[in-house]
């Protein structure tokens, strides 16, 4: 088992901690995992993104060419990730940025629209709407379990832990939701 994944959106949006947690979950369950960031040169407003793989298996380069999931916080991200997704993968939007061009979709990926930005303002900080996204993606990526998400959450917030709980509530409302 290989999984391939790109995170992407802009800085602020969360996208580098959310692969840094997909990382901490697979190594939990005795994968491998490896995590390839990549900056843009803005610290807020400019890309943000980073290239995951967790496998089974050692993992030969963290250089991937076609992805098996694209997880995009932006409409940037997902321009730029979707060419690189393989018919059949997987697709996560943030419906609250993104804009899904149904024609170049059209039945070629497994697509999970869910309005992060909005159920991260319900919870009443915005910043936490990529944890939701890891956790549609916990629901439906088939690597990581609802419970890898959470340890990771709480072995990356133990020196925060008055913002372990909100997190760990916007994990599960994005594993709900979808």
């Amino acid at each position: 088992m290989e999984e391939r994944i790109f995170i992407s959106g802009v800085g602020g949006q969360g996208a580098i901690l959310t692969g840094k947690l997909a990382c901490y979950s697979a190594l939990r369950r005795d994968h491998y995992a490896s995590f390839l960031p990549t900056y843009g040169a803005a610290q807020r407003g400019g890309a943000a993104s980073c290239t995951v793989v967790l496998s089974d298996e050692e993992i030969l380069s963290p250089v991937v060419e076609k992805l098996d999931t694209l997880i995009a916080f932006s409409q940037s991200g997902y321009n730029e990730g979707l060419p690189r997704l393989k018919e059949g993968g997987k697709l996560f939007v943030n419906s609250s940025q993104v804009k899904v061009d149904e024609e170049a979709v059209n039945g070629k990926y497994r697509v999970f629209s869910l309005p992060a930005d909005k159920i991260a303002d319900e919870l009443g900080v915005r910043k936490v709407s990529n944890i939701v996204m890891l956790g549609a993606y916990a629901k439906n990526g088939g690597v990581i379990a609802l419970e890898d998400a959470q340890y990771a959450l709480e072995k990356n917030l133990s020196n925060k832990p008055e913002l372990l709980e909100l997190n760990k509530k916007a994990l599960v409302d994005g594993y709900e939701y979808v």
